[in-house]
């Protein structure tokens, strides 16, 4: 593993589900929700916060129509800012760009499984973030 090289776990063109961290497993799983659906979901594991693979994320802002980016860090301290900033310098549009993420907001306690969910990062939540975003994307 090279540092700062993230992995592309699955393909598709539709909506690219960005995760750093072990949020993989809901992405993986929101890809199979979302092809239920006919949508065909890519999945990035980032694998760095730092340095980012410009090239893979250069590459989704070419062959997806939006782009999710989740991560189980605090939206205020996560990748998010430095991934959007690569993805519009690509000539993505910020409106087909979209995050799930925990609030910047003092941690409640509770069972991993009831908060991911309470911030969209389990599969359903997930796959209703992409669907959201690329009801955006297909309105415009």
């Amino acid at each position: 593993m090279i540092a700062g090289t993230g992995a592309l776990v699955a393909e598709g063109s539709d909506v690219a589900i960005v995760s750093l961290g072990p949020v993989l497993r809901s992405a993986l799983e929101a890809r199979k929700i979302l092809a239920g659906d006919g949508v065909q979901a890519c999945v990035v594991d980032l694998r760095f916060a730092q340095p980012l693979d410009t090239g893979l994320l250069t590459r989704l802002a070419g062959t997806c129509q939006a782009v999710l980016v989740a991560e189980e860090t605090t939206r205020s301290t996560g990748v998010y800012d430095a991934v959007v900033e690569v993805l519009v310098h690509a000539g993505m549009n910020i409106a087909y760009i979209g995050r799930c993420g925990v609030p910047d907001v003092f941690p409640v306690q509770d069972k991993r499984a009831h908060l991911l969910s309470s911030h969209q990062l389990d599969a359903q939540g997930l796959a209703g973030a992409a669907r959201a975003l690329l009801a955006g994307a297909e309105r415009r």
